[in-house]
């Protein structure tokens, strides 16, 4: 994977969880979790990345 695409993809990650986090107000929350995990894998399998 290329240098470029990885500092995109972990930008896009901090974003959603940027997101996220002011969304559900919290970090600790089980539902934020659940959601994040679910982005995570979605945004996984879109850039092709492990």
């Amino acid at each position: 994977m290329e240098l470029n695409e990885t500092l995109f993809t972990d930008r896009v990650w901090n974003s959603m969880k940027r997101f996220l986090r002011i969304a559900f107000g919290t970090q600790q929350n089980a539902f934020y979790e659940s959601v994040w995990n679910s982005m995570k894998r979605f945004l996984r399998i879109a850039f092709g990345t492990q």
